[in-house]
C-alpha cells in the first residue's frame, strides 16, 4: 500500500524520509515565518511533534503562536549576539523579511513595502539552554534571509547537536549559492553535507551518519507518495468549511429547540 505524507514541500519529503522512526520528536525553525505557508514544521506539528519556532516579524509570529500553542514560540532574532536591533519588515513582514539594510534597499528599489521593526535578538545558544535542555533536537532548520553565518556562529553544536540541519543556501529571492559564507562552520562542528534540493542545503551529524545518510541518496519521488502544498491547502481549507458548517447547523438546531 502506497503512503501518503501530507507533507507540504520538498523538505518536509526528505525529513520525514530520514526521521520515519521517530514517532514524536523535537524541531527547531529558525526564521519560522507562516504557521502553514511553505513551512517545514507543519506537517510534523500536526503530527504529534512539537519544537520551537522563531519568528522576529510581529505578524506572522502572531499567527504563529495561534496556531500552534504546543510549541514554543519566541519573537526575536538570532544573531552571535544579544542586544535589540532593528530589522526590515517586507509587505507587512513576510518570508523575505530581513536583517541586512542592503538587501531591503534592493526590495525597496523593487517597489516593494519596506518597514522597520525593532526586534530582541539572542543567539541560539541561549535558546537552547533555556528550552531544549536534555531533549534530542531531530533537526534544525534555518531560514533567515542572508544571516545564516550570524545563526551558525551563535550555536554551541558541541552540547546540542541537532540530527539533521537544512540552511537555505541561496542567496535571497534567487538561485545563486550562498553557503561558501556559512558552511565551513558546519564542517568543523563535525557536520556532513548529504544533499541539496535547489534552495537547501542537508547537513547530518557524524554521530548519525551511519543511521540517516542513506535517506538522502535519491529526491522525492512516487514511492515518498506526498501531497502538494496547493492539495494540502485545499484539504486544510475543506476541513476548516465542514467545522464551520458543523458549528452553524448546531447554533440552528438550538435556536429552532430554544
Amino acid at each position: 500500500m502506497k503512503f501518503v505524507s501530507y507533507a507540504q514541500n520538498y523538505e518536509d519529503v526528505m525529513l520525514r524520509r530520514a526521521l520515519a522512526k521517530v514517532d514524536r520528536g523535537f524541531y527547531i525553525d529558525v526564521g519560522a515565518a507562516e504557521p502553514y505557508a511553505d513551512s517545514v514544521t507543519a506537517a510534523f506539528y500536526e503530527r504529534g511533534w512539537r519544537g520551537i519556532n522563531i519568528e522576529p516579524m510581529p505578524g506572522p509570529f502572531e499567527r504563529l503562536a495561534r496556531a500552534r500553542p504546543q510549541d514554543v514560540n519566541l519573537q526575536v532574532a538570532v544573531e552571535n549576539r544579544q542586544t535589540v536591533a532593528r530589522y526590515f519588515a517586507v509587505d507587512g513582514g513576510n518570508g523575505i523579511s530581513t536583517g541586512i539594510p542592503k538587501l531591503a534597499e534592493e526590495y525597496r528599489d523593487a517597489n516593494w513595502d519596506i518597514s522597520q521593526v525593532t526586534v530582541a535578538v539572542t543567539t541560539l545558544r541561549d535558546i537552547c539552554e533555556t528550552y531544549v535542555g536534555e531533549k534530542p533536537v531531530h533537526f534544525l532548520k534555518i531560514d533567515v534571509e542572508g544571516n545564516e553565518r550570524e545563526v551558525l556562529a551563535s550555536a554551541d553544536f558541541n552540547t546540542f547537536r541537532p540530527w539533521i540541519i537544512l540552511v537555505e543556501a541561496t542567496e535571497p529571492n534567487s538561485q545563486i549559492p550562498s553557503h561558501e559564507g556559512w558552511e565551513v562552520l558546519l564542517l568543523e562542528a563535525k557536520y556532513h553535507f548529504v544533499y541539496f534540493d535547489g534552495l537547501n542545503r542537508f547537513y547530518v551529524s557524524a554521530e548519525k551518519m551511519d543511521e540517516l545518510k542513506h535517506a538522502f541518496m535519491v529526491p522525492p519521488n512516487w514511492f515518498d507518495g506526498f501531497v502538494r502544498a496547493s492539495e494540502s491547502d485545499m484539504i486544510r481549507r475543506a476541513t476548516d468549511l465542514e467545522r464551520q458548517l458543523a458549528e452553524l447547523q448546531r447554533q440552528l438546531q438550538e435556536a429552532h429547540e430554544g
